[in-house]
């Protein structure tokens, strides 16, 4: 998956318009950081930008954006973008922030399907350089962890007022990433982060369940001729021996980088390659590959143009050329699409978290078959996984009767809730092709009325 995990968002624009709502509270945003409007003219959340240190060399760029409605008691959520290498401004001006671009002027329009309305929110572009952010990239994983460790310590100490009923997202390769940063914040008491849930979309973080599940998929929808099923299947045990070999350190211990490395390419010219080659996307089985936007619900404009612009940059506080997504990053992390993270996910949940993981039926390189796959194998102080298997798969519905998908969802004595949702008719990036459905599955789970359904 080295080279396909990087969810590109094409440029092609269009927003949605809804009321602006109007409030006079207080901000938490401290005046010491450019602020602004310039992501989103249109919102009532008011947005703030700047950078941590993070250590001698590199200083992450964030943007923080409070809820519309009632900031002061709102949950706070920190969101970190896949790749590896892609800024998280993608997803705060592409789905989920307050503002979208419109196509035919590249301008923000207000998002009716943010993820902003009732959430503060935190946009880190991470690792270094991704994005606005700067200095030389980290040599390994456990690295970029430790910086992002250093970075939410920071961040909280300058807006406490924000350390309440936090929660961490990561999307694609981030996925294993905020499950590793969850286990580190909760590891060390006197750091005092409220942290209560993590959240994983189309999520790289059972390696090996996952290549299994690529293998089930194109058999179970005769995605190739019957003799290169074969040939794919037989070549599945290469792939699962290099995995094995980037691990061999054991659970929760850091990956062997060249071992990764040799796996990563393994796994993807035997199990991910042939589908390619035949014009179907890996993001969206229903399209050709490039195609993927055509299944948006919405079109997005050109974020570079508009990132780039000096005005914008200005009240940024950055003078920086942004890219969506850094070949420098993901060439040195792309390397850990084979390390299994499903140890981190096992702490969390040992420690009381919520855990929701987020996938598309149509995504093949982060299918929702191996996602299963891994996750019922997730057992520590509770046997979590078994217990998510057996429980009764209820349909979500919003809305006058609109199907988002199937939901698994499990309580435990611990206090822990463990989720797990397959989005109908998606892909790689399911809030692109169902915004409304994802917005309202997003709240329940800041919330944690997500766990009520059952």
């Amino acid at each position: 998956m080295i080279a396909v995990l990087l969810m590109v968002f094409m440029p092609q624009g269009a927003g949605m318009l809804s009321q602006v709502r109007k409030r006079g509270v207080a901000s938490l945003i401290s005046m010491n950081e450019s602020s602004g409007r310039v992501l989103c003219p249109h919102s009532a959340g008011k947005q703030g930008f700047g950078y941590i240190q993070v250590n001698k060399r590199n200083k992450y760029f964030y943007a923080v954006i409070e809820a519309d409605i009632d900031p002061l008691t709102a949950p706070t959520f920190l969101y970190l973008a896949g790749g590896p290498g892609e800024s998280s401004l993608i997803a705060t001006m592409g789905f989920a922030g307050p503002c979208t671009l419109d196509s035919a002027s590249d301008s923000p329009l207000l998002n009716e399907f943010s993820w902003t309305k009732r959430a503060n929110s935190v946009w880190v572009d991470a690792p270094a350089p991704t994005g606005f952010s700067t200095g030389p990239v980290e040599r390994t994983l456990n690295d970029a962890v430790a910086n992002l460790v250093q970075f939410v310590d920071e961040f909280f100490k300058k807006h406490g007022s924000l350390n309440k009923n936090v929660h961490l997202v990561g999307s694609s390769s981030s996925a294993s990433v905020v499950a590793m940063l969850g286990t580190r914040i909760l590891r060390i008491a006197e750091r005092k982060i409220d942290l209560k849930g993590v959240m994983m979309i189309s999520g790289v973080v059972g390696p090996s369940a996952l290549y299994q599940g690529c293998v089930k998929l194109a058999k179970e929808r005769t995605l190739l001729p019957e003799k290169d099923l074969n040939k794919m299947e037989a070549n599945l045990e290469k792939c699962l021996k290099g995995i094995s070999e980037c691990n061999e350190l054991g659970p929760g211990r850091p990956p062997l980088g060249y071992h990764c490395r040799k796996a990563a390419v393994t796994c993807e010219s035997l199990l991910v390659d042939p589908i390619t080659k035949t014009g179907t996307s890996v993001y969206d089985l229903r399209v050709d590959d490039g195609n993927e936007e055509d299944l948006y619900a919405f079109e997005l404009g050109d974020f570079e143009d508009f990132l780039n612009l000096e005005s914008v940059q200005e009240h940024l506080g950055v003078s920086k050329w942004w890219d969506q997504e850094n070949e420098e990053v993901f060439e040195v992390f792309g390397q850990y699409t084979t390390y299994d993270t499903t140890h981190f996910v096992t702490e969390l949940l040992n420690k009381g978290m919520k855990v929701l993981v987020l996938n598309g039926d149509q995504d093949y390189v982060t299918n929702s078959l191996g996602t299963l796959k891994w996750l019922s194998s997730l057992e520590g102080t509770e046997k979590y996984g078994e217990k998510l298997q057996r429980v009764p798969i209820k349909k979500l519905e919003y809305g006058e009767g609109q199907l988002l998908g199937r939901l698994w969802a499990s309580k435990y004595a611990s206090g822990a809730k463990l989720a797990f949702i397959e989005v109908t008719e998606a892909g790689h990036c399911p809030a692109l092709n169902k915004p409304l459905g994802t917005q309202h599955v997003f709240n329940e789970f800041l919330s944690g009325e997500l766990w009520d359904r059952t």
